[in-house]
């Protein structure tokens, strides 16, 4: 699978999750399927963490292991 067609299968598991939770905001749903990581250690508990250079497959892989 190349980058491109992984791209897509995340964008319709983030469509499936949008329909399934209406409630959540945008970054919400990012953070709960593991799109978005996060860190303990800044003053106010949590900090963002970057993941810029990670592949799409991995994170699409990351997106599988909460099924």
């Amino acid at each position: 699978m190349n980058r491109q067609e992984a791209n897509r299968k995340i964008l319709k598991e983030l469509e499936k999750n949008i329909e399934k939770y209406p409630d959540q905001r945008f970054t919400q749903l990012l953070f709960n399927m593991n799109i978005v990581e996060h860190g303990k250690g800044s003053p106010e508990g949590y900090y963002w963490r970057d993941t810029y250079n990670k592949e799409s497959e991995e994170t699409l892989r990351d997106l599988r292991k909460l099924d």
